[in-house]
């Protein structure tokens, strides 16, 4: 019997494998996401995912600031300008999912997306920071 950490250490040497660290785009380290689960079955699931890319109103830009990089949207009419909490992203992209199971030591690759096939643009990703 895996534990969890032993699980997931797996589920990342499945990952590692199929997308070694070198062959990563450079949009994979701000853009993709994991995600660990257990399912109902004690099963372990680990996903990377990536959120497309969503344009910026004519009145919005990306901006560094101390906790990192923001939305920022300006009013037309008042002038005011205010940090952009969320937008209605479309459905994420899995990019990868794998599934332990604890008790078989099994590993199976549900779902394996060609992640050097997708540019920078489709992804959501701070792109043009103003300082």
């Amino acid at each position: 019997m895996l534990s969890y950490d032993e699980a997931i250490e797996r589920a990342l040497d499945a990952f590692h494998s199929a997308h070694p660290t070198e062959t990563l785009p450079a949009w994979f380290k701000s853009g993709a996401f994991r995600e660990d689960t257990v399912s109902r079955l004690g099963k372990i699931q680990v996903r990377y995912y990536a959120q497309p890319a969503l344009p910026l109103a004519p009145n919005q830009k990306w901006i560094e600031t101390n906790k990192g990089p923001i939305v920022q949207e300006v009013d037309p009419i008042s002038g005011e300008t205010r940090v952009v909490i969320s937008r209605d992203a479309p459905k994420n992209i899995t990019l990868f999912r794998v599934e332990v199971d604890p008790v078989s030591g099994d590993t199976s690759v549900i779902e394996d997306r060609d992640i050097s096939a997708i540019a920078d643009q489709e992804i959501e990703t701070p792109k043009h920071i103003v300082t």
